[in-house]
């Protein structure tokens, strides 16, 4: 596959996702709901960005999972933050 192809798909696919999040924002279910499914699309977006644009397929397996392992931290301490608080 073309190269620019890629990462217009990629660029598609995460601009979808942002649609879908405002969708869900914008829906009628609990905000506990709403929440989870923002924040599960959220993850996927900085998964897919991380392996595409940081080039992290490229590297080993073990060398790219750092920065994924990172990237899942923030957000499970985001979100128990947010948890604790309460919405």
């Amino acid at each position: 596959m073309n190269r620019i192809f890629v990462y217009v798909l990629v660029w598609a696919v995460m601009v979808a996702g942002t649609l879908l999040q405002v969708v869900i924002f914008n829906s009628s279910a609990t905000a506990n709901l709403k929440n989870l499914g923002v924040v599960a699309i959220a993850v996927a977006e900085i998964l897919l960005a991380a392996t595409f644009y940081l080039n992290l397929r490229y590297e080993p397996k073990i060398l790219a999972l750092f920065p994924i392992l990172a990237i899942l931290a923030v957000v499970v301490f985001i979100t128990a933050a947010t948890l604790a608080v309460g919405m």
